[in-house]
């Protein structure tokens, strides 16, 4: 698929001078699980949007143990860690699942959210959408069970169920991996 034909159907950007801008400096690269796209710490010179496949945010800490703290396979999704205007990341972001991105470069997107309203109100809507699945993330952490954690999961990413290693999906639901093990083991038994 060609960059123009993307930002035209995922993106809906009807704009056709605001595509071919994009699409002349931007471009699609394939990644393959567990290739690592950003690393934090790093200045992000590109924002990197999902296609397809799936990826996931985490922090690593000093002992060796990591925090996944987002999971997307939603196309057009952008990984950017906490702010799409900060330049250094504050997460890294792994392959989970192959697929396509598409790469544009951080400044282009600063200067089309400043001189193209449809860009701004697309960019807002991207945002805005992200911070609510944080926010919702962050209550099932905080207010449920293992079990309802995993629920929600399955509900939220059906496209996902049984494709991800459970060690990413135990470390963003905030349980240990023998208790997800547990739990989809009693609930496959029943």
């Amino acid at each position: 698929m060609k960059v123009e034909q993307i930002l035209q159907d995922v993106f809906q950007i009807g704009d056709e001078v605001c595509r071919r801008e994009i699409a002349s400096k931007s471009s699609i690269k394939y990644f393959r699980h567990p290739e690592i796209i950003i690393k934090e710490g790093q200045v992000q010179s590109n924002i990197y949007f999902l296609i397809s496949g799936a990826a996931r945010g985490y922090t690593s800490f000093e002992n060796g143990d990591e925090f996944t703290d987002c999971i997307t396979s939603k196309a057009g999704l952008p990984l950017v860690s906490t702010n799409l205007f900060e330049k250094t990341a504050s997460l890294n972001f792994q392959v989970l699942l192959d697929g396509n991105y598409l790469i544009v470069p951080h400044n282009l997107i600063l200067e089309l959210i400043n001189e193209n309203p449809e860009i701004m109100s697309l960019v807002c809507q991207r945002l805005a959408d992200a911070l609510v699945y944080h926010n919702t993330h962050k209550k099932i952490l905080y207010r449920s069970t293992a079990r309802e954690k995993l629920l929600w999961f399955e509900k939220m990413h059906p496209d996902l169920i049984g494709k991800l290693k459970q060690i990413h999906v135990a470390s963003y639901l905030g349980i240990a991996p023998e208790t997800l093990s547990k739990i989809k083991k009693i609930r496959d038994s029943v």
